[in-house]
C-alpha cells in the first residue's frame, strides 16, 4: 500500500515536472519556429499603427486656396535662346466649406470640428490603402528573411552568395526609389501639397514611407535572386534512385518560393495603383485649375501600374524560365536513373515530374497572383468609390 502511494506520488511529481517544463517552453530561447507567425503579425500591425499615427497627425483640416497659380516654363521657339514665359492659371476651390457663409464673430457655445475626412473622404481611403501597403510589406519582411535563411541552410549556400544576392536586392530597391521620383514634365503630388498647403503639413512623409516599403521588400528581392543559384545546387550531387524524389521535391519548393515572391510584389503593385488613384481624387477634391492644366492626370496611375508590372515581369520571368530549364534537365536525369524506358519506369518518372508542376506558363503564374487579388480589386471599382473620373 505504501509502495503504491509512493509510486503515485512519484508519477504525480513527474507529471508536475512535465507541466512546469511545458510552461517554461513559452520562454525558451531560441523561440520555436511557430513564433514566426506572431512575428509577422507584430511587424504588420506595428507598421500599420505607426504609419497611420504619423500621417494622421500631420493632416491639414483647412487651408485657404489662392486665386491663381503662376507657372514658369521655357519657350523653345528659338532653341538657341530659350526664354521664360509666365502663365497665370486661375484656381478654383473644391472645398465644400468654402461655399458656406463665414461668421463675423464667434457665436456662443462654438464647437471645433474636424473637416477633412467629412469633406474629402477619398483622402481617408488613400490613408487606409497607404497604411495597408506599408503593413503588407512589413509583414512580408520576416517571412522572406526566414526564407533566405531556409534557402541558405537547405541548399548549403555560401555567405558570399547570400551577400551578393542581398547586394542585388539593395541595388534593385535603390533603382526603384530613384526611378520612382525622376519623371520629368510632371508635378508630383508632394509638390502640389507643399505649394497649396493641402492634405498634409509634411508631404515628404509620403516619400519616406514609400522608401520604407521598398526597403521592406529587399528580402523578397533577395529570395528571387537566390532561387536560380539554389536550383544549381541540386545538380551538384549525382542524381540517383535514392535522392531522385528529394531532388524533385526541392525543385518544386523553389518554384513555390518564386511564386510567393510574385504574389507579394503583385499585391504591392495593385496597392500602388489604388493609392495613386485615391490620392489623385483627394487632391482634385480640394483644388483644381479652371482650364489648361490638369493637376493630377488619371493616366499617371496607369503609368505607375504599367511601370511596376514591367518591373515585376523583369524580376520574375528570367528566373521562371531558368527553372523551366532546370525542370527539363531534371527530367532527363530521372530518365537516366530509371534506365531503359519501360512502362514502370515511365510511371515512376511521371509521378515525380507531376510534383514539379512545370506544365504551366509564366502567364498562368501571373494570372494566379492577380486572381488572388480579384476580390480586393473588385471592391475598389471606380464606379463604387469614384476614384477614377
Amino acid at each position: 500500500m505504501s509502495d503504491n502511494n509512493n509510486s503515485h506520488d512519484t508519477n504525480a511529481a513527474s507529471g508536475n515536472q512535465k507541466d512546469d517544463t511545458g510552461s517554461r517552453s513559452l520562454f525558451q530561447w531560441p523561440p520555436p519556429p511557430s513564433w514566426g507567425v506572431l512575428l509577422v503579425m507584430v511587424f504588420a500591425m506595428t507598421a500599420f499603427f505607426v504609419t497611420y499615427k504619423v500621417l494622421n497627425k500631420h493632416i491639414i483640416q483647412y487651408s485657404t486656396v489662392p486665386y491663381s497659380l503662376s507657372v514658369v516654363v521655357k519657350d523653345y521657339a528659338d532653341p538657341g535662346h530659350p526664354v521664360d514665359k509666365v502663365f497665370r492659371l486661375p484656381l478654383e476651390s473644391k472645398i465644400p466649406v468654402d461655399t458656406a457663409t463665414q461668421a463675423d464673430r464667434p457665436t456662443v457655445g462654438i464647437t471645433t470640428f474636424d473637416l477633412l475626412y467629412h469633406e474629402n473622404p477619398s483622402f481617408l481611403v488613400w490613408l487606409m490603402l497607404f497604411c495597408m501597403m506599408v503593413s503588407i510589406a512589413a509583414g512580408s519582411f520576416p517571412v522572406f528573411a526566414g526564407l533566405v535563411r531556409e534557402l541558405k541552410s537547405t541548399f548549403s549556400l555560401s555567405p558570399r552568395r547570400i551577400g551578393v544576392s542581398i547586394f542585388y536586392g539593395v541595388g534593385l530597391a535603390a533603382f526603384l526609389a530613384v526611378t520612382n521620383a525622376s519623371l520629368d514634365g510632371y508635378t508630383y503630388p508632394e509638390d502640389l501639397m507643399d505649394t497649396f498647403h493641402i492634405l498634409l503639413t509634411d508631404s515628404y512623409l509620403i516619400t519616406i514611407f514609400v522608401v520604407i516599403t521598398i526597403i521592406l521588400c529587399i528580402p523578397a528581392f533577395t529570395v528571387a535572386f537566390l532561387v536560380a543559384r539554389s536550383s544549381d545546387k541540386i545538380f551538384e550531387q549525382e542524381i540517383t534512385d535514392k535522392n531522385a524524389d528529394e531532388a524533385v521535391t526541392r525543385l518544386d519548393h523553389l518554384g513555390t518560393v518564386l511564386k510567393s515572391v510574385l504574389q507579394l510584389l503583385a499585391v504591392i503593385v495593385v496597392f500602388t495603383v489604388l493609392t495613386s488613384s485615391a490620392l489623385r481624387e483627394s487632391i482634385k477634391s480640394t483644388i483644381s485649375v479652371k482650364e489648361g492644366y490638369d493637376l493630377f492626370p488619371k493616366e499617371v496611375s496607369y503609368v505607375y501600374g504599367l511601370y511596376f508590372s514591367l518591373f515585376l515581369c523583369i524580376l520574375y520571368v528570367p528566373t521562371f524560365l531558368y527553372l523551366k530549364r532546370q525542370y527539363a534537365k531534371l527530367r532527363d536525369k530521372l530518365v537516366e536513373v530509371q534506365g531503359p524506358p519501360s512502362e514502370s519506369a515511365e510511371k515512376v518518372i511521371g509521378s515525380l515530374v507531376d510534383k514539379i508542376k512545370a506544365d504551366g506558363t509564366v502567364f498562368d503564374s501571373i494570372k494566379i497572383a492577380f486572381t488572388v487579388l480579384a476580390p480586393l480589386m473588385t471592391s475598389f471599382l471606380p464606379d463604387s468609390l469614384h476614384l477614377i473620373k
